[in-house]
């Protein structure tokens, strides 16, 4: 059985990188955060698809905090370089 709900918020462009929360349902009816993190175009493209522990009572809830994480991913991974 497919969980994912058609609740993904639009993508949010950070330099070459594009974010994407998407929100995972739960058998239980909570939510999982979970973030897809693409970079690059054609076949040089590049998408991280991160689900991170814990749940959430809304998808809302849980697509904050997964945007928030893949803006900070993005963040850290810039100043490396």
């Amino acid at each position: 059985m497919n969980h994912s709900i058609n609740q993904a918020r639009a993508p949010i462009a950070l330099g070459r990188y594009h974010i994407q929360a998407c929100p995972l349902r739960m058998p239980s009816g909570g939510y999982a955060p979970r973030v897809s993190i693409a970079s690059g175009s054609g076949c040089s493209r590049t998408d991280r698809i991160v689900t991170f522990a814990g749940e959430f009572a809304c998808a809302l809830e849980a697509a904050s905090y997964a945007e928030q994480q893949g803006r900070d991913w993005v963040q850290g991974s810039t100043r490396l370089q």
